[in-house]
């Protein structure tokens, strides 16, 4: 199987309404450029978790060779 094909983040809705983008891998918080991926508006968090699904999958296929 092709590990680099499945998404390592998603996101979830928090109680106070805020969305944080969590590692599916490990269950914790992402971090983006060394900062924690919370307190996001929707449409925010799941802009940036295409991008960093599709730099994880990225990275992940080159280091598979």
């Amino acid at each position: 199987m092709r590990d680099y094909l499945t998404d390592r983040y998603s996101t979830r809705r928090e109680h106070d309404g805020s969305w944080t983008i969590f590692d599916l891998f490990t269950g914790l918080t992402a971090e983006y450029q060394g900062r924690p991926t919370i307190l996001m508006d929707d449409d925010g968090s799941k802009s940036l978790c295409i991008v960093m699904n599709a730099l994880d999958k990225q990275r992940r296929r080159q280091t598979s060779k």
